[in-house]
């Protein structure tokens, strides 16, 4: 699977010049900062598009390594787990989305209502060894193959009101309903008495709202980033160029290009003719050929393009219920098991966010978060939890047909236990290195392909041993992605 994912990455490159629409290099050589740093008046935008027609296939291999180290008796047990996993997903998203920005309120709002179906074969090799027999060693050597469809729902809603300068209150609210089958079919080959046959059913529903403060501004700069490009290409066509002026004023044009899909037949028409006089009426000596080749920079994948920072303190609630239902056939006898779940934490939380667009093509962002949670159910076995989030990324605009995005993230998760529970001290640290390369085939039309590599450590500490858990993953998928209305900002 790994030569057929480097092969269709190696095809994609090799075909750029034979069938791709021509591509414009960015060349911007104007007071860049100046233009990004400029506030719009109130702007905003809908849309409603759908993605279809994706199909994922993903190779994910892990290698685990686990030490326990025992007091009574000593002994030092390891064990090395090797899994491979291949997994194809069909899905179709219909998402809307609304976002609006000023100098008083920021509003975003995005609704995603997702159906997949998919496959997925795994295959785990635990092999151990110890320094004293008296302990059993649980190797093992499975196969498996599952078969799911899932639907769900989710809602992300924020909004930001600037009571002062850059200090604003915030509100949001995350909302997540879901509903997943999945078969299953399970090999032991070291234990045939194991083999088993599943139907597994859950449901699960999120309810996660948000209260909080903040100070600073992460805007959307996407329509000034367009407006440069719009001046490279007229300086393709012309001796002239625009005026920062003037690239203000089409950057403003731009966040009107909305309000002409709605209310004009041929928006185009009516959408460049006002261009124009904001223009001083530098496209009336444009030849008919040339307006569409300027036309074509609405078609550009600039990424999602933000400047700015902001950092705000939040108070939460997070409930959560569960639901899951599973039949278990082993060895002809058939257990079915129904378990209900409901979970409710509160705490405060902290946000920190940097955007830096060094260039037209180079947007850099840091992402920091921290979580104090208190579970609110008595039953509940924590007693508090505490997450740490990191993430740095770097946008890579190549061209206005390809995209390259790398990401480094780290989370970090240290739950303390009621003393009545467990006597255990543990924490899990991940570290994930992620690079997305995204092929515009045509307007519509996107092929990405995708690596990520995983870096994980867990231990816990408790009185009569150590566990100590490495874990090295890695993963490949090709995503094909069908746009019915590609998103203008």
């Amino acid at each position: 699977m790994t030569k057929l994912i480097s092969t269709i990455l190696l095809v994609t490159f090799i075909s750029i010049p034979i069938y791709a629409q021509e591509s414009i290099g960015f060349s911007d050589s104007t007071d860049f900062q100046y233009i990004i740093d400029y506030q719009l008046p109130d702007w905003g935008y809908s849309n409603f598009y759908i993605s279809t027609g994706r199909f994922q296939s993903n190779n994910d291999y892990r290698n685990t390594n686990q030490n326990r180290y025992f007091t009574n008796p000593v002994a030092t047990v390891s064990y090395d787990e090797k899994r491979e996993s291949h997994n194809t997903t069909i899905s179709i998203s219909p998402s809307y989305q609304y976002y609006r920005q000023s100098e008083k309120q920021i509003l975003s709002l995005n609704t995603n209502l997702y159906f997949s179906s998919g496959f997925r074969s795994n295959s785990t090799k635990l092999e151990g060894s110890t320094t004293n027999d008296a302990y059993d060693l649980q190797e093992r050597d499975s196969d498996s193959k599952l078969r799911g469809a899932s639907a769900s729902y989710i809602i992300d809603l924020n909004t930001k009101y600037y009571v002062r300068d850059d200090v604003f209150l915030s509100v949001a609210l995350d909302g997540d309903i879901n509903f997943t089958r999945q078969d299953s079919e399970t090999i032991f080959h070291l234990e045939p008495e194991r083999d088993r046959d599943e139907e597994e059913f859950s449901r699960n529903i999120l309810f996660y709202p948000r209260l909080g403060i903040g100070l600073g501004r992460v805007r959307n700069v996407a329509p000034q980033i367009r407006a440069i490009r719009l001046k490279e290409r007229y300086q393709q066509i012309s001796d002239q160029s625009f005026t920062n002026d003037e690239i203000i004023e089409s950057a403003e044009q731009f966040t009107r290009i909305q309000q002409y899909k709605s209310t004009r037949d041929r928006h185009q028409k009516y959408f460049w003719g006002d261009m124009n006089e904001l223009l001083s009426g530098k496209l009336d000596e444009v030849a008919a050929y040339d307006l569409f080749y300027l036309n074509d920079v609405l078609n550009e994948n600039l990424g999602q393009r933000y400047e700015g920072f902001d950092i705000r303190i939040n108070g939460i609630y997070r409930y959560t219920n569960s639901l899951r239902r599973d039949e278990t056939t082993l060895d002809g006898d058939t257990q079915l098991n129904r378990n209900i779940s409901i979970n409710r934490l509160t705490g405060t939380s902290s946000r920190l966010r940097l955007y830096k667009n060094l260039s037209l093509n180079h947007q850099l962002s840091f992402i920091a978060e921290y979580e104090l949670v208190f579970p609110l159910e008595k039953s509940h076995n924590i007693k508090y939890d505490t997450d740490i989030f990191a993430d740095f990324s770097w946008l890579w605009t190549i061209t206005d047909r390809y995209l390259l995005t790398t990401s480094l993230r780290n989370y970090y998760s240290k739950p303390v236990y009621k003393d009545r529970i467990t006597d255990s001290d543990q924490f899990t640290n991940d570290t994930y290195l992620t690079g997305s390369f995204s092929y515009f085939i045509e307007n519509k039309l996107s092929l990405t392909g995708s690596l990520s590599a995983k870096l994980g450590f867990y231990e816990q500490q408790r009185t009569d041993a150590t566990y100590d858990t490495n874990q090295i993953r890695w993963s490949a998928a090709v995503n094909v992605r069908y746009y019915f209305a590609r998103n203008l900002f």
